[in-house]
């Protein structure tokens, strides 16, 4: 449990020098009660160089520190720009860019222990290179509140 303990080292039935140690044991966080939702965890939608971002609730989970780990198909990990930002309220909003399209898994850790869900499957698309999208056939002339197929 936690709190402030005192332990007593003995050695041949004798106390050792400067015995007894004051030590204060803090509480351990409980990974299981820990949720984390939003859209940079969804198997869809995350995009190479596209910043996005994702919540990690850690209410009533006790204390414990938040790591994260993005593993993607490409060198030096999956991911860059990766910041931690603690809301105050027993929540942590990730931001992180994405570095290559492909399969990544977002490992999300709290107090030394993977979170339910986790590793977390992101399959990241490439970018869209609107340049190379064209259109034919509108015309040039269109009506307002009338369907045109082209």
């Amino acid at each position: 449990a936690a709190g402030r303990y005192t332990i007593m080292v003995m050695f041949g039935e004798q106390e050792i020098p400067k015995s007894p140690f004051t030590i204060q044991v803090e509480a351990s966080g409980d990974a299981s009660k820990v949720r984390a939702e939003g859209p940079g965890l969804e198997p869809t939608g995350v995009v190479t160089g596209k910043p996005t971002h994702f919540t990690v609730h850690t209410r009533g989970a006790g204390e414990g520190k938040l790591d994260l780990d993005f593993v993607g198909p490409s060198r030096g990990g999956g991911a860059k720009d990766v910041d931690i930002v603690d809301n105050k309220d027993e929540s942590y909003t990730v931001n992180y860019t994405p570095v290559a399209a492909g399969p990544m898994n977002g490992n999300v850790n709290y107090a030394g222990r993977p979170i339910p869900k986790s590793p977390f499957k992101v399959n990241v698309a490439p970018p869209v290179d609107l340049s190379k999208v064209k259109v034919d056939g509108l015309g040039e002339k269109v009506i307002v509140n009338q369907e045109k197929e082209f």
